[in-house]
């Protein structure tokens, strides 16, 4: 449930496909290529894992994202009212921003070094995140989810 991950109420009606898919090369040192897609640019990352090696982050520029989430319901009559049901629509739009944004995914170690396995069979996505300024004057931020990824590795043997 998204909703337990901090997104709206309503907000998990999720495609049954994915939306975009693209492919981030690890370099050294910390940084990452990330391919262009619909989502991304072209440009230079920067990745990371977890001092307990146990999750694994990525930082990109986004182009930004949107999609429109339709509800439809039917309202019931009070008991006494001899009118029929009324039927109404609702729609959200949820929309990542352009900008910054970052992917956190459980990883674990494969049967080779350097090998890692993202996800595993109780959470097998990733959440992608952005930062947003609060507080007063915007002196503090705090991290957001914003969507859900899966991510697979591939070796130059695959």
């Amino acid at each position: 449930e998204l909703v337990n991950d901090g997104f709206a109420i309503g907000a998990d009606v999720l495609p049954s496909e994915p939306s975009v898919t693209f492919k981030i090369t690890l370099l050294e040192d910390g940084k990452c290529q990330v391919e262009d897609s619909a989502f991304t640019t072209d440009t230079e990352g920067q990745w990371k894992l977890s001092d307990d090696g146990r999750t694994i982050r990525f930082s990109m520029d986004c182009t930004g994202y949107q999609r429109t989430v339709t509800t439809k319901g039917t309202i019931q009559n009070v008991y006494w009212s001899d009118r029929d049901e009324a039927g109404r629509k609702s729609s959200a739009v949820y929309e990542i921003s352009k900008g910054q944004i970052y992917a956190e995914a459980r990883v674990g170690f494969g049967e080779k070094p350097g090998v890692f396995v993202m996800g595993n069979k109780d959470v097998p996505e990733g959440l992608l995140k952005i930062e947003k300024a609060q507080g007063m004057f915007g002196v503090s931020s705090k991290m957001f989810a914003c969507g859900k990824f899966s991510a697979n590795m591939i070796t130059d043997q695959e």
